[in-house]
């Protein structure tokens, strides 16, 4: 019985194998994903509260309710175009001419004597 427990800590991964390869289940997924979360999270707590009530057949219901229903805790909200495909962030704005004068600076700061050094 041990060994279909830990068999059983895959299903969250066959969930989210399953719903991955499949694009009516990812459109569904991404229309309810509060509720998809909720769902995994709550699967969570099933599990663990079933790893720790294993002994009754309570525990064994929560465990074996609740771990699949993690994989659905993992989806999250992502930018994709019109193909499909996930756009590139865009990289943070950076302030060029800030940087150069912060670099001279340093420069001037650093190339003057030194103190403290023997003649």
């Amino acid at each position: 019985m041990a060994l279909l427990g830990w068999l059983w800590l895959g299903s969250p991964f066959a969930v989210i194998a399953v719903i991955r390869r499949d694009l009516r289940l990812q459109s569904l997924v991404a229309a309810h994903l509060g509720w998809c979360h909720t769902a995994g999270c709550t699967g969570a707590l099933m599990m663990v509260l079933g790893v720790l009530l294993i002994p009754s057949a309570l525990g064994t219901a929560l465990f074996a309710v609740g771990t699949p229903l993690v994989g659905l805790a993992v989806w999250q909200r992502g930018n994709r175009d019109d193909d499909g495909h996930e756009d590139e962030p865009d990289p943070p704005p950076f302030d060029w001419d800030e940087f150069e004068r912060a670099f001279w600076a340093h420069v001037r700061r650093s190339t003057g004597p030194h103190r403290g050094a023997r003649a």
